[in-house]
């Protein structure tokens, strides 16, 4: 049974072979940039850079290596945008930890935190300086 059948074996209340498994399918079950950094460091996984699709959740797109590893039958089906390297521009993590966002939602650097705007130049979201991340 592929991972589509198991999911969709389970949405109809039938026995599958094992419970389906999803992480990050949605941001409900996503993960924040700085464990995720943490959990491919603890699984010895090659360092790559974070890519952080939600600034406001800060949640990461989880790699095929660590979905692969723990035989995730879900995807994020935002992974499907900024496919390009050029989509993404560098920025760093609360705790310092270097990582990528889509240039589209880069934060700007205001007095005391960081801000996001709308195109209108609106602020939709703003981020105090961490004290300490650990």
């Amino acid at each position: 049974m592929n991972s589509r059948d198991r999911v969709l074996t389970a949405f109809n209340h039938e026995e599958t072979a094992r419970v389906p498994i999803d992480f990050s399918g949605h941001w409900s079950s996503g993960i924040a940039a700085i464990a995720y950094e943490r959990l491919r460091d603890y699984l010895g996984l090659e360092r790559r850079p974070i890519r952080v699709y939600d600034i406001q959740q800060q949640l990461a797109i989880v790699d095929s290596d660590v979905l692969d590893r723990f035989d995730v039958d879900t995807i994020e089906l935002r992974r499907a945008f900024a496919l390009d390297d050029a989509d993404w521009a560098d920025w760093t993590l609360p705790n310092g930890s270097p990582c990528q966002v889509p240039v589209w939602t880069l934060p700007e650097r205001v007095e005391q935190g960081w801000v996001l705007r709308a195109p209108t130049g609106r602020i939709v979201g703003r981020m105090p300086d961490a004290r300490v991340c650990r």
